[in-house]
């Protein structure tokens, strides 16, 4: 395996596992939005709050991710540079 394969394998697992986080906090608030209607104010509507970040930080964390690995994949030699 060379070097720029193991590199995309890394890349690859990561951009999976941010993938599946996010889809696991898509699913908490679902079901906390459940939750929600059976639990009185403040707990429900805690929970929910609490779990919209939680998918507001994954869905951040993936697209970053996304961005950094496509600008690797188009040449850009620092994926957090800007363009």
């Amino acid at each position: 395996m060379t070097l720029l394969s193991q590199d995309d394998t890394q890349w690859r697992e990561r951009l999976a596992a941010a993938s599946r986080r996010y889809d696991q906090a898509r699913i908490a608030v679902l079901q906390a939005a459940s939750e929600q209607r059976e639990l009185p104010p403040p707990d429900g509507g805690l929970n929910y709050r609490h779990a919209l970040q939680e998918e507001t930080d994954a869905l951040n964390q993936y697209a970053q991710l996304i961005t950094e690995y496509s600008r690797l994949i188009v040449g850009i030699k620092d994926p957090t540079s800007e363009p």
